[in-house]
Protein backbone atom coordinates (compact mmCIF):
# COMPACT_ATOMS: atom_id res chain seq x y z
CA UNK A 1 0.00 0.00 0.00
CA UNK A 2 2.82 2.56 0.91
CA UNK A 3 4.56 2.31 -2.86
CA UNK A 4 0.69 3.34 -4.20
CA UNK A 5 0.07 6.25 -2.01
CA UNK A 6 3.84 7.35 -3.29
CA UNK A 7 3.34 6.63 -6.40
CA UNK A 8 0.30 8.31 -6.50
CA UNK A 9 1.35 11.23 -4.38
CA UNK A 10 4.62 12.13 -6.79
CA UNK A 11 2.45 11.65 -10.02
CA UNK A 12 0.25 13.92 -8.55
CA UNK A 13 2.80 16.84 -7.87
CA UNK A 14 4.12 15.91 -11.08
CA UNK A 15 0.70 16.36 -12.77
CA UNK A 16 0.26 20.19 -11.00
CA UNK A 17 3.82 21.40 -12.50
CA UNK A 18 2.40 19.77 -16.15
CA UNK A 19 -0.73 21.75 -15.35
CA UNK A 20 0.73 24.86 -14.00
CA UNK A 21 2.84 24.76 -16.85
CA UNK A 22 0.42 24.33 -18.88
CA UNK A 23 -1.00 27.45 -17.48
CA UNK A 24 0.30 29.64 -19.81
CA UNK A 25 -1.73 28.10 -23.09
CA UNK A 26 -5.00 27.38 -20.87
CA UNK A 27 -6.21 29.12 -17.61
CA UNK A 28 -5.49 26.59 -15.13
CA UNK A 29 -4.89 28.55 -11.95
CA UNK A 30 -6.71 27.38 -8.67
CA UNK A 31 -7.84 24.40 -10.31
CA UNK A 32 -4.49 23.00 -10.74
CA UNK A 33 -4.23 20.19 -7.67
CA UNK A 34 -7.85 19.39 -8.75
CA UNK A 35 -7.48 18.95 -12.23
CA UNK A 36 -3.89 17.53 -11.19
CA UNK A 37 -5.70 14.48 -9.40
CA UNK A 38 -7.87 14.32 -12.00
CA UNK A 39 -5.32 13.81 -14.41
CA UNK A 40 -3.32 11.34 -11.69
CA UNK A 41 -6.31 9.38 -11.78
CA UNK A 42 -6.71 9.03 -15.56
CA UNK A 43 -2.83 8.50 -16.40
CA UNK A 44 -2.80 5.88 -13.83
CA UNK A 45 -5.97 3.51 -14.54
CA UNK A 46 -8.19 5.34 -17.95
CA UNK A 47 -4.81 6.00 -19.93
CA UNK A 48 -3.46 2.62 -19.88
CA UNK A 49 -7.13 0.79 -21.03
CA UNK A 50 -7.68 3.23 -23.31
CA UNK A 51 -3.96 2.27 -25.38
CA UNK A 52 -4.68 -1.37 -25.14
CA UNK A 53 -8.06 -0.81 -26.90
CA UNK A 54 -6.65 1.67 -29.41
CA UNK A 55 -3.62 -0.89 -29.95
CA UNK A 56 -5.82 -4.12 -29.82
CA UNK A 57 -8.08 -2.25 -32.77
CA UNK A 58 -4.91 -1.08 -34.86
CA UNK A 59 -3.21 -4.63 -34.62
CA UNK A 60 -5.80 -6.01 -37.57
CA UNK A 61 -3.89 -4.14 -40.25
CA UNK A 62 -0.21 -4.03 -38.71
CA UNK A 63 1.01 -6.31 -41.71
CA UNK A 64 -0.18 -3.23 -44.12
CA UNK A 65 2.19 -0.81 -42.63
CA UNK A 66 5.56 0.11 -42.87
CA UNK A 67 8.25 0.70 -40.16
CA UNK A 68 7.70 4.27 -40.29
CA UNK A 69 3.65 4.00 -40.76
CA UNK A 70 3.48 2.13 -37.59
CA UNK A 71 5.64 4.45 -35.79
CA UNK A 72 3.21 7.53 -36.64
CA UNK A 73 -0.35 5.27 -35.69
CA UNK A 74 2.01 4.79 -32.19
CA UNK A 75 2.03 8.10 -32.39
CA UNK A 76 -1.24 9.07 -33.09
CA UNK A 77 -2.73 6.54 -30.27
CA UNK A 78 -0.52 8.54 -27.80
CA UNK A 79 -1.85 11.69 -28.69
CA UNK A 80 -5.47 10.81 -29.28
CA UNK A 81 -5.53 9.22 -25.62
CA UNK A 82 -3.69 12.68 -24.34
CA UNK A 83 -7.02 14.38 -26.10
CA UNK A 84 -9.50 11.75 -24.44
CA UNK A 85 -7.53 12.53 -21.31
CA UNK A 86 -7.35 15.90 -21.46
CA UNK A 87 -11.34 16.13 -22.24
CA UNK A 88 -12.46 14.72 -19.17
CA UNK A 89 -9.83 16.62 -17.35
CA UNK A 90 -11.38 19.55 -18.50
CA UNK A 91 -14.98 18.68 -18.39
CA UNK A 92 -14.69 17.34 -14.70
CA UNK A 93 -12.59 20.47 -12.87
CA UNK A 94 -12.74 24.21 -13.31
CA UNK A 95 -10.02 24.90 -15.90
CA UNK A 96 -11.31 27.31 -18.07
CA UNK A 97 -10.40 26.88 -21.97
CA UNK A 98 -11.12 29.23 -24.40
CA UNK A 99 -9.72 29.09 -28.29
CA UNK A 100 -9.21 26.09 -30.40
CA UNK A 101 -5.63 25.71 -31.01
CA UNK A 102 -5.13 25.83 -27.55
CA UNK A 103 -8.26 23.84 -26.27
CA UNK A 104 -7.57 21.05 -28.71
CA UNK A 105 -4.38 21.34 -29.86
CA UNK A 106 -1.46 22.31 -27.57
CA UNK A 107 -2.79 20.10 -24.03
CA UNK A 108 -2.55 16.62 -25.49
CA UNK A 109 0.68 17.03 -27.09
CA UNK A 110 2.21 18.76 -23.83
CA UNK A 111 0.49 15.66 -22.28
CA UNK A 112 2.02 13.60 -24.29
CA UNK A 113 5.75 15.01 -23.60
CA UNK A 114 4.72 15.32 -20.24
CA UNK A 115 3.84 11.36 -20.05
CA UNK A 116 7.35 10.25 -22.10
CA UNK A 117 9.39 12.77 -19.34
CA UNK A 118 7.50 10.64 -16.68
CA UNK A 119 8.29 7.63 -17.97
CA UNK A 120 11.83 8.59 -17.68
CA UNK A 121 12.29 9.72 -14.59
CA UNK A 122 9.42 8.05 -12.82
CA UNK A 123 11.60 5.53 -10.72
CA UNK A 124 14.24 8.13 -9.14
CA UNK A 125 11.17 10.09 -8.53
CA UNK A 126 8.92 7.62 -6.65
CA UNK A 127 12.54 6.24 -4.76
CA UNK A 128 12.76 9.76 -4.01
CA UNK A 129 8.92 9.69 -2.49
CA UNK A 130 9.69 6.66 -0.72
CA UNK A 131 12.84 7.75 1.45
CA UNK A 132 10.49 11.48 1.70
CA UNK A 133 7.79 9.21 2.94
CA UNK A 134 9.52 7.08 5.42
CA UNK A 135 11.48 9.84 7.40
CA UNK A 136 7.76 11.80 7.33
CA UNK A 137 6.37 8.34 9.30
CA UNK A 138 9.66 8.83 11.77
CA UNK A 139 11.41 5.95 10.21
CA UNK A 140 14.56 5.16 9.31
CA UNK A 141 15.30 7.09 5.88
CA UNK A 142 17.04 3.56 3.87
CA UNK A 143 18.08 0.92 5.19
CA UNK A 144 21.21 -0.15 5.86
CA UNK A 145 22.04 -3.16 3.59
CA UNK A 146 23.08 -6.26 5.29
CA UNK A 147 26.36 -7.63 4.78
CA UNK A 148 27.74 -11.21 4.92
CA UNK A 149 29.16 -11.90 8.13
CA UNK A 150 32.99 -13.69 8.21
CA UNK A 151 33.84 -16.03 11.71
CA UNK A 152 37.21 -16.36 9.84
CA UNK A 153 40.01 -13.94 8.30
Amino acid sequence: MKTWVVRLLTLWAFNVIVLLVMGQVVAVGWAAPWAALLLTIATVWLRPAMRRFFQRRAAGSVHKRTKVGEKILQLGIVLLVALIVWIAVVLLSGVNTSGWISWWVFPPIILAIAWMVWDAIAARVEAKGQELYVKALGGPASPEPTRPRRDHP
